[in-house]
């Protein structure tokens, strides 16, 4: 089962995901991904877009909408993400 092209994917996801970020909504529909989520800051939401773009499962990265929201003694970012999954990325067939 570990070569079973949809768990490397998900495998790859825990660890693009910053310590600091989590998904609320994580929906795929015909390799189209959209990703809701939030952090801690901005700077994680940038992290976490470089690792996205960096993998070699998700293309096409790209950051639909961030937010700040929470109140002043805990501020956090909610974002949107939208990108391609290739689950048998190049060379692995």
């Amino acid at each position: 089962m570990a070569d079973y092209p949809p768990v490397k994917l998900l495998e790859e996801f825990t660890y693009v995901v910053p310590r600091k970020a989590w998904i609320t909504s994580y929906r795929e529909v015909n390799k189209q991904l959209t990703l809701e989520g939030v952090a801690a800051d901005g700077p994680t939401v940038a992290d976490f877009i470089d690792n996205l773009r960096g993998s070699k499962f998700f293309l096409d990265v790209q950051l639909i909408q961030v937010q700040q929201t929470g109140d002043h003694s805990k501020p956090y970012q909610r974002f949107n993400i939208n990108c391609r999954v290739d689950y048998i990325p190049p060379g692995k067939v």
